[in-house]
Order: C-alpha cells, then sequence, then structure tokens
C-alpha cells in the first residue's frame, strides 16, 4: 500500500518545539492541551499566533527536533512489508530543506523523493493517510487515520467518515493490518 504520513505532529512534535521556543522567549506558558482547534487563530491572541507561525520557519527549531517516540521502529517494519512510506506536508518552503534533512537521519528508507509539500493532501493518490487536520482526513478518499492530538478531538466525525485513531506510533501495525484485512474482504 501506499501510504502518507504528514509531517508536523505526526512524524515530529513540531509545534511542541515552537511552543517551547515562544514560552521562552516571552516567559510564557501556552500548553499544547490548550490548543483545542486546528486553527491557532481560535485558542490565541492574534499577535501571538502570527510569532508562533513565524516560528516555524526558523531553522533553530529544527536543530535538535526528535520524531515522536515508536515512530522509527514503526515506520521501519511498513518499509520492511513493502509499504511505499510518503511524507506529505504543507510546509512553507523555507522549512523543506531542513525537514528533508531530519527525514535522512531518522528515517533514512524513506527515499528523498517520497517527501512531497503539498497543502491540498486530498490531491495525493495514496491508499492511507495519516494525518493530524481532520479537514484532511474528511477531505480524502484514501482510508484515514488520526493521529491523536488536542486540537481533532471530533469523535463524530471519526464515526462519519471511518477514521482510525491512533494515540502513538505503536499502535499503527494494528491499524494497517485492520486496513489490509478489510480490503482483501472487499475483493472477494
Amino acid at each position: 500500500m501506499r501510504i502518507a504520513i504528514d509531517f508536523d505532529e505526526v512524524l515530529f512534535p513540531t509545534l511542541e518545539k515552537v511552543l517551547e521556543t515562544y514560552n521562552k522567549r516571552h516567559d510564557t506558558n501556552i500548553e499544547l492541551s490548550k490548543i483545542t482547534t486546528y486553527s491557532l487563530y481560535e485558542c490565541l491572541d492574534n499577535s501571538v499566533v502570527d510569532e508562533i507561525i513565524s516560528l516555524f520557519t526558523e531553522k533553530s527549531i529544527y536543530n535538535n527536533l526528535q520524531p515522536y517516540k515508536g515512530s522509527i521502529k514503526a515506520i521501519k517494519s511498513l518499509t520492511d512489508k513493502g509499504h511505499e512510506i510518503y511524507v506529505a506536508t504543507a510546509s512553507d518552503i523555507k522549512n523543506m530543506e531542513w525537514k528533508e534533512k531530519l527525514l535522512q537521519r531518522y528515517f533514512p528508507f524513506i527515499p528523498r523523493e517520497n517527501l512531497i509539500r503539498i497543502h491540498n493532501k486530498k490531491l495525493l493518490n495514496v491508499d492511507v493517510l495519516i494525518e493530524d487536520k481532520l479537514d484532511n482526513l474528511i477531505q480524502t478518499f484514501a482510508e484515514r487515520v488520526c493521529f491523536n492530538q488536542p486540537w481533532n478531538q471530533d469523535k463524530e466525525a471519526d464515526y462519519v467518515y471511518s477514521i482510525y485513531r491512533i494515540h502513538h506510533w505503536g499502535e499503527i501495525n494494528n491499524i494497517i493490518n485492520e486496513i489490509e484485512r478489510k480490503n482483501k474482504e472487499w475483493e472477494k
């Protein structure tokens, strides 16, 4: 299967690092749990959001960014089983080089050309999309896997759109096996 995985907040906790940087610079304590919708403007003051968004284009954010626990092992397992892995990110062009370097450092088994910069993820021709933004999952024709975050807690959407939900990377192999089993049943 072709599996597309979002970079920020699915492979790497980028927003967490951005908030940590913002908090240090301003002696504040904005927590990830306070981000309860995908639009930061609905959660925080506009001037704060503008600066937070600008931090995503600072190289320092990516210098010590580590992938989510268990993601390397889980994705390596998927590639070992023959799945094609793509990383799809709605990223600013300024940080693509840093994201590519992080992928090569931690996920060298994902080919460089499988890093895709795309804002409209419904255009991806993949079998599975692993994503934190519910709108992207709702709009795709792929199997939908939501990486649980405070801003994507719409359980009704999970039900209506048959969205699988994972809370950590240790769950992904069971979900992919379930999707494969379901697809085999449809083929009969």
